[in-house]
């Protein structure tokens, strides 16, 4: 699988996207906007939380990997 960027408070690159979608499907947010914000950070902690990984908020290589 390719990388894929880790996105912190702020990013804003077209992976926000495809990460928001995740948090949809998991009924954490309801509409994202492409811009990883603090609405995106709590629900990533939740998400995290949920797969147990470290409920860092941050979207880290092994956030993406237990995407799957």
């Amino acid at each position: 699988m390719a990388s894929k960027p880790r996105l912190t408070l702020g990013s804003s690159v077209p992976a926000v996207k495809e990460w928001e979608r995740v948090l949809q499907l998991a009924r954490l947010i309801d509409i994202g906007d492409g811009s990883y914000g603090k609405d995106d950070v709590a629900a990533t902690r939740q998400w995290q939380e949920l797969h147990g990984l470290d409920p860092s908020g941050v979207v880290d290589e092994a956030t993406w990997e237990a995407v799957g």
